[in-house]
């Protein structure tokens, strides 16, 4: 079903505070989110694979989020994951004023990539937080942060 996706509060800051709980977590004090995954990887916390997996993921949001400010003219944060119509509204309908304010990504194979990456991060950070709560530290992955199913 398509809705549209506030791009700043849906896609911008998953990933960003994702990296944050983990860098408390793991008692990293950067404020950096590309030195924590540096420093998540450089103390193997993180695997090579999910450290490029928690790169993509921040890359993409930080992209989209760009793509729809500069489409939307502003700070304007609906994207639309359904591909542009052009629309000709009648009298007693929607301005064009109101479809115009919405960014329609050109190629949805971004958004796939994103949330391939997107869902396995969340459900493992609820994972991490226990494990560091009973005390069990060490790798905050033990599965990789990906799924394309």
């Amino acid at each position: 079903c398509g809705h549209l996706i506030n791009v700043k509060n849906d896609i911008y800051r998953v990933p960003g505070v994702a990296i944050e709980v983990l860098a408390l977590c793991c008692e990293i004090m950067l404020a950096s989110t590309w030195g924590i995954i540096d420093e998540l990887k450089r103390t193997h916390r993180v695997g090579d694979e999910n450290a490029i997996h928690l790169t993509v993921l921040t890359s993409i949001s930080a992209e989209l989020r760009l793509r729809t400010y500069m489409a939307n003219g502003g700070q304007r944060d609906n994207l639309s994951p359904l591909a542009k119509i052009d629309y000709q509204a009648k009298a007693n309908e929607a301005s064009d004023a109101t479809f115009k304010s919405v960014f329609h990504i050109p190629d949805t194979k971004v958004l796939f990539r994103y949330y391939c990456r997107a869902i396995p991060l969340n459900r493992c950070i609820v994972d991490v937080v226990k494990d560091i709560q009973q005390g069990q530290f060490g790798r905050v992955f033990t599965t990789n942060i990906f799924d394309n199913s």
